[in-house]
């Protein structure tokens, strides 16, 4: 329906205004908005506002922006709502919540950038923020042109549907109440504590100076700046822009802007190194003449937050998405979304690009250093240790292009002919090609299901194991997302040694399990299992890089590293150099993105789980522990000719084909949610009306 008034939100910063900016946004009612403040792992619904509305009362271009918002919703903070221009009919909602609740998250939020908790105590500014909402609510219950609606949003998390109902009622009716609610997920608002981070920036202080981090220049040519400000009365001593062409850097003793040109070839890497070399120097030049604590930590924090912008995760543009050339958005036709091969949407991390335009900007595209020795298997085994506690010999680290070439040669060279295989199914297509393309005898050992989820069936497995020289295991599970327990593999573990079976194991999706799990290394187990295990990674899953071809072979002893490489290297095909910068990048600083994306997908994954129990309850859905791929059973809703074919042509979502899986998965299709929210919830809202309607989206 169309509104002929401006629907406005406000109240103080924590207040839970980005959540009603959201709920509105789903329900109908769209939000003016430039992207300022994007979304990052911690708050992944992010913010809708417009950084120009933080002028109301002093820019005429604020007031204009406003005047022409009808039928939209602008988000003002509550000190400024009483300057609205006149003009246009408002109806207002004054986001509320326990002010204690929103101071602590105003002191959490700054602790986290490195600043202190304000100085005036908790209770004080609780009550200076009370007399200011009294105060704006009053100001405003005098305008005519002004309906205000109270909101406890604390409440509308709580139980969405009846104050998604009050929302409604009071903004006109015709809002999507379904959608609304929706847009509630436990994941992202419901969370203990909801203490978004404002920005990509970091604060650090090292005794008498502070860092500040800015990602305020984006983009290819761009990049950080740093700046290093006395902390006594903020005069910035130094500064560091870091971008990708014309960098350069400033030197301010006493007033005076010095500025000099960041020769090097990265200036991000040279930034780094000098301050690690001579901080003290540098700022003596400045005029700083306090002693400085030992850096090295400090700087560490730094660099971290250098490389490290806020991931973008909800601003993906599905007509860029289309012009990736990729199988995952060219294999339907443009009005299919598409959520199947195990590709991310999102933009890869920030290290990555730039190490990858830094080889570009100097032509960096020779043959790669491999077959010599590269840091990689130095990098893996560093990161196994720190992330597992699984203890590797970088010697025993072979480069491969990808995990399923890995999976070929290990059967090619360690198992006959006509020897038993065995696969866990459903499971990953090319784990069922690859054993009957090379003429081995497939032994499928299925999963079982449960009340629970999905189990191992161990009776089978050791009965299979009896007739088998090889065990194919997936762990993080694809398709199923579980992600075995120790005393699960421990038992693998004993059946293979009990029949002296060959253990591959796949566990590209290591790095992707969520709270509530742990990925545990099969070759960690023991020394008698590690002995008997080849174990296949890759960046691709985890850092998006997967047509880089770039992953890793470990071996748990000689004796498979020489069998493995039996198999001639040339035959297996050489590696690219970018692949290989792209990983060493992903493992030294790639860090802080994926920590940000393993949050956005938990999110995601929780709104797809909530998403089918309440719109899809014919639908079976067990969330994955690890992988951001939902498994589906369709069985009971009886789709013709397939559930895959089905959601295709009616619903107009690309999803993967169950029985690609082996014979389980009849009946289902995978879903990947490495996606945007707004992408995701379309793609799902779109099968819920194929299914309701039998129409089109």
């Amino acid at each position: 329906m169309a509104r002929d008034f401006v629907t406005v939100v406000t109240g103080p910063p924590r207040s839970g205004t980005s959540l009603l900016m959201q709920v509105l946004a789903a329900g109908g009612i769209p939000a003016l908005s430039d992207g300022a403040r994007a979304p990052d792992a911690s708050n992944p619904r992010g913010y809708l506002e417009h950084r120009t509305l933080r002028g109301l009362g002093r820019d005429p271009a604020a007031a204009a922006l406003v005047r022409g918002a009808a039928g939209r919703a602008v988000k003002v903070v509550h000190a400024l709502a009483p300057a609205l221009p006149a003009g246009p009919r408002y109806r207002m909602l004054l986001a509320e919540r326990d002010l204690a609740e929103v101071v602590a998250s105003q002191d959490a939020m700054l602790a986290r950038g490195g600043e202190g908790a304000g100085a005036i105590p908790p209770e004080r500014l609780a009550a200076i923020l009370r007399a200011q909402l009294d105060e704006a609510a009053a100001a405003l219950a005098g305008r005519p042109d002004v309906a205000l609606l109270r909101v406890d949003t604390a409440a509308l998390v709580r139980e969405p549907g009846p104050a998604c109902a009050a929302l409604d009622a009071f903004l006109g009716g015709g809002l999507d109440r379904g959608a609304m609610q929706r847009a509630i997920a436990p994941g992202l608002w419901g969370r203990s504590g909801y203490t978004a981070r404002m920005s990509g920036d970091h604060v650090e202080t090292l005794g008498p100076v502070r860092f500040e981090v800015e990602h305020r220049s984006p983009g290819p040519a761009g990049g950080p700046t740093l700046r290093v400000r006395r902390v006594a009365d903020g005069h910035e001593l130094l500064r560091f822009d870091c971008f990708a062409h014309q960098a350069h850097w400033h030197l301010d003793p006493d007033g005076r802007d010095e500025i000099t040109p960041i020769l090097a070839v990265e200036s991000l890497e040279w930034t780094l190194a000098e301050l690690r070399r001579d901080l003290a120097g540098y700022l003596a030049a400045a005029g700083l003449t306090d002693a400085l604590p030992e850096p090295t930590a400090a700087l560490e924090r730094v660099e971290l937050a250098l490389r490290n912008p806020a991931a973008r995760l909800e601003e993906l543009s599905e007509a860029v998405l289309r012009q990736r050339t990729g199988e995952k958005w060219q294999m339907y036709p443009p009005d299919v979304l598409a959520l199947w091969v195990a590709d991310m949407d999102y933009p890869i991390a920030e290290p990555i690009r730039r190490r990858l335009q830094r080889a570009l900007d100097v032509g960096d595209t020779g043959y790669p250093l491999h077959p010599l020795p590269t840091r990689l298997p130095s990098l893996f085994a560093e990161r196994a240790e720190q992330r597992y506690g699984w203890r590797v010999d970088p010697r025993r680290v072979e480069l491969i292009t990808e995990v399923v070439q890995g999976m070929y040669v290990a059967i090619t060279q360690l198992t006959a002919p006509g020897d038993g295989v065995i696969v866990q199914t459903p499971i990953y297509p090319p784990f069922l090609s690859a054993v009957k393309n090379l003429g081995r005898t497939l032994r499928d050992n299925p999963l079982r299901e449960t009340a629970e989820g999905y189990a191992l069936d161990l009776d089978g497995l050791r009965a299979q194991a009896a007739q088998a020289r090889m065990l194919l295991l997936c762990n993080p599970h694809n398709p199923t997302g579980r992600v075995f327990r120790r005393d699960e593999l421990e038992a693998i573990a004993r059946i293979a040694i009990e029949h002296d079976l060959i253990v591959v194991a796949d566990e590209i999706h290591a790095d992707l399990v969520y709270r509530g799990a742990r990925h545990i290394p099969f070759a960690s187990l023991s020394p008698e299992a590690e002995a008997r295990t080849i174990t296949l990674t890759a960046g691709s899953k985890a850092f998006n890089i997967a047509g880089l071809r770039c992953g890793l072979a470990i071996f748990g002893s000689d004796a498979l590293k020489r069998a493995f490489l039996g198999f001639e290297r040339h035959l297996r095909g050489g590696l690219g150099s970018p692949g290989i910068l792209a990983l060493e990048a992903a493992y030294r600083h790639g860090g802080p993105w994926l920590d940000e994306v393993l949050a956005y997908l938990e999110a995601n994954r929780d709104f797809v789980a909530e998403f089918v129990r309440s719109e899809l309850p014919a639908v079976r859905h067990f969330a994955p522990q690890g992988t951001y791929l939902a498994w589906l059973d369709c069985r009971a809703l009886g789709l013709a000719p397939s559930p895959h074919r089905f959601f295709l042509e009616r619903a107009k979502v690309g999803l993967s084909d169950g029985p690609t899986f082996g014979p389980q998965g009849q009946g289902f299709v995978r879903l990947n949610f490495a996606t945007s929210r707004p992408l995701l919830t379309r793609a799902l809202e779109q099968m819920s009306k194929s299914l309701r309607s039998g129409d089109g989206p």
